[in-house]
């Protein structure tokens, strides 16, 4: 253990120079007092090349002088070094987590469930003053949380707690004479007993309040624009990589004649394109993976089989990623304006078939009366 001869590991200052100033001084302290029962002293020495080894000494004076003094000690020297490194180790670790849990953007805490039903708090990290503004009493003892999120909280707790899975979430506290800020918790079991239940949580706490209130602002312009789509007067139609309709606004459905829940997970092309359209419809389809707009005139059929005509423009929709997810389209029901323009065809046809007719019609007259007047001009002119 020591490195030294045997003569060398006798208590003699002559080895002082060899041997740590704390070894010396414990071990006077050790055998100066007067034992007489066995003690256990841990101390660190030096060893012949010059490392620090940590030894327990384990021992007891079998043998006194008149005055009461040791004579002789019996005692055994353990080389304790692996476990004093891992003392200091785990030391230094405590350190380390003392100090990312003050420094961190959140709060560590960890809730003890007790035998004798105080359960509660049984560590949090001073981090929860400068992340929520109070002292970790303050936060325990105080109601700063609404009943009902208290109701729902416990809940999960106790899911968690019988379970063993970890549970999150997130909620809202009032702080007197502070904002009202959110915060998120993710917690889950560090510590069961024998019979695997659950006795303590490990949890991490977060201020995700600009957070909340981006999503709230998000929220409202989400809306205020779903409220702008949903009722515009033209006809907003989503739909995925594989034809199937995702979204349809009011004025949309009012159009086609569907129901929403008729149209969600449906293909656009089999419900409103008749036979003969569909292969126009994958050139467009094609058009439109290229990252190219469209817009053109579509004839479409109704839910209840009519003839309409669209006006649409057509582009491609992209996910978060930057990857296709489909299109999207605008949609304007021209049918009574095609129509018109129909009729007018129609009758431009007319009259120019009536214009026709009547040209066949001159001509033929014309013919029928050029003939006997060329008779009567020839016998006018033989008679004169």
């Amino acid at each position: 253990i020591n490195q030294y001869q045997a003569d060398e590991n006798m208590f003699n200052r002559k080895y002082a120079l060899k041997r740590s100033d704390e070894y010396f001084k414990r071990m006077e302290t050790f055998y100066s007092t007067w034992l007489t029962k066995l003690k256990a002293l841990p101390f660190a020495k030096l060893t012949t090349n010059g490392d620090i080894k940590w030894v327990l000494d384990r021992g007891v004076v079998i043998e006194k002088d008149e005055n009461g003094r040791p004579l002789k000690v019996v005692g055994t020297h353990t080389d304790i070094t692996p476990i004093k490194r891992t003392e200091q180790e785990l030391e230094q670790r405590v350190k380390q987590f003392k100090s990312l849990s003050e420094n961190i953007p959140g709060v560590i805490y960890e809730y003890e469930y007790r035998e004798d039903g105080t359960d509660g708090l049984r560590y949090i990290s001073p981090a929860i003053e400068r992340v929520f503004g109070i002292t970790a009493d303050d936060f325990w003892n105080q109601k700063y949380i609404t009943p009902k999120d208290q109701l729902r909280i416990n809940e999960k707790q106790q899911h968690s707690r019988n379970t063993l899975e970890s549970f999150y979430d997130e909620t809202e506290i009032t702080i007197p004479g502070l904002s009202t800020r959110w915060y998120a918790v993710h917690s889950s079991y560090s510590y069961t007993d024998q019979d695997n239940n659950a006795k303590v949580f490990t949890g991490f706490m977060s201020d995700i309040t600009e957070r909340k209130s981006v999503e709230e602002s998000l929220r409202i312009n989400e809306e205020k624009y779903r409220s702008i789509l949903a009722n515009m007067k033209l006809g907003l139609l989503e739909i995925d990589n594989g034809g199937h309709i995702t979204y349809a606004n009011n004025s949309f459905c009012y159009m086609s004649g569907y129901a929403m829940p008729e149209l969600i997970g449906k293909s656009a092309s089999e419900l409103f394109l008749p036979e003969g359209r569909l292969d126009s419809e994958k050139e467009k389809w094609k058009s439109i993976e290229k990252g190219l707009a469209d817009a053109y005139e579509v004839e479409t059929r109704d839910k209840k089989g009519n003839k309409k005509w669209w006006l649409s423009s057509g582009a491609p929709r992209y996910n978060d990623k930057a990857e296709l997810a489909g299109s999207i389209g605008i949609h304007l029901d021209i049918t009574d304006k095609k129509n018109q323009e129909l009729e007018l065809v129609d009758a431009r046809i007319e009259a120019e078939q009536s214009a026709q007719s009547k040209e066949t019609f001159l001509a033929n007259m014309s013919h029928e009366i050029r003939t006997p007047m060329n008779a009567i001009m020839s016998m006018a002119n033989q008679l004169a």
